[in-house]
């Protein structure tokens, strides 16, 4: 989890690391995944799973714009040994490690990005599929 400020809102929200997929930079989504964990929270590696369906094009954020993206879930990071440098204007960006119910706390509180709510949902909704009931 981070906190990180938004321009659109113009404040401090939670979300998780994020980015824009670049065919010239990125291989594929997942690759911008990795690429952004890298650059926002400073970790790499861990298990990789796409939460969408084989084939799906993304989730659109919002109906007034045609941005879409493509939800990961990363179990078990480690720290980067050489993270990818910040953009300057990620120089707000504080890393939080939260437990679950800090996690749901903080879903329903309002202090979240959509799609970083969106995500942390189908992230819990997997991980309860397979590790039910999840630790506090």
């Amino acid at each position: 989890m981070l906190t990180e400020y938004a321009q659109g809102p113009n404040c401090i929200m939670h979300c998780l690391p994020s980015g824009s997929y670049d065919p010239q930079k990125h291989t594929s989504w997942e690759a911008c995944a990795r690429a952004e964990l890298s650059e926002e929270a400073h970790l790499e590696g861990g298990t990789w799973h796409c939460l969408l369906p084989a084939g799906h094009v993304g989730v659109p954020e919002t109906k007034w714009c045609a941005n879409r993206f493509t939800p990961f879930l990363c179990i078990g990071p480690r720290p980067a040994m050489q993270p990818r440098p910040r953009d300057a204007e990620e120089s707000t960006i504080q890393v939080l490690s939260v437990s679950v119910s800090k996690l749901r706390e903080l879903m329903g509180a309002g202090t979240m990005l959509l799609p970083s709510l969106a995500t942390c949902q189908w992230a819990l909704t997997r991980l309860e599929a397979v590790h039910a009931p999840l630790p506090a």
